[in-house]
């Protein structure tokens, strides 16, 4: 949306699609077990940047969940090293989450 890199100026993102099996350890998700991943992990960068207004990040999705769950986006905390939910909504099959980083 308008003013969201206002900060930053012209800024490219770019995004690297990997699978849950092409992760780096550190960043297996939730050992503790409270989601499981439903498709891939994307990792936008520049690393570091934020917006100055949240952002709409938008994912298709196919099929259900079941038992409760419902898909939502996550990222990654590395000064926690761990993975925190988005506030998600989901609007004509895309899973959407206001992202500020």
């Amino acid at each position: 949306p308008a003013g969201a890199l206002a900060s930053f100026g012209a800024t490219t993102i770019t995004a690297d699609v990997f699978s849950s099996a092409s992760l780096p350890a550190a960043l297996t998700p939730d050992p503790a077990g409270q989601f499981q991943p439903a498709g891939t992990f994307i990792d936008l960068q520049p690393h570091g940047l934020t917006f100055d207004v949240p952002v709409d990040l938008a994912l298709a999705y196919t099929g259900t969940v079941g038992g409760g769950m419902t898909f939502s986006v996550y990222y990654f905390n590395a000064d926690a090293s761990a993975w925190e939910a988005v506030s998600s909504r989901i609007e004509s099959g895309k899973v959407v989450g206001a992202i500020t980083h």
